[in-house]
């Protein structure tokens, strides 16, 4: 928590560790918008999967475990959309780390693949 209210869950790790800005700042900005601004803000989907910043990870995650009441301005459709807003300098490593992994390689015995025609699951014994 941080004392005088000033924190909220995105300034840092812990609201604590910065107190004062940790550079100067600069004479011109530092990246452009994407997107000219609208009068009316775009709808988030939220039937898909929502992608947020994960600053403790320096990424973004779609596991929908974002903190309650959180503003829309960490909320995202894409993790590009997402990473490219929170995380420029990371940002291979941050859609990367949004990637689904492999399945894991069976280790003996028969392996299954899905047999979409007939919407089962079969292995070679099938």
């Amino acid at each position: 928590s941080a004392s005088g209210g000033y924190c909220n869950w995105a300034d840092q790790v812990t609201c604590d560790t910065t107190r004062v800005p940790s550079r100067s700042p600069v004479e011109n900005p530092t990246y452009l918008p994407t997107v000219q601004p609208t009068m009316n803000p775009a709808e988030l989907d939220t039937n898909g999967q929502i992608y947020y910043p994960n600053f403790s990870t320096g990424t973004c995650s779609g596991d929908g475990n974002f903190p309650p009441g959180v503003g829309r301005q960490f909320l995202f459709a894409t993790a590009e959309q997402c990473c490219e807003a929170y995380f420029t300098t990371n940002m291979e490593r941050c859609v990367q780390a949004t990637m689904p992994t492999a399945a894991p390689t069976p280790t003996g015995g028969q392996e299954w693949y899905p047999d979409y025609s007939n919407h089962v699951c079969k292995n070679d014994g099938d």
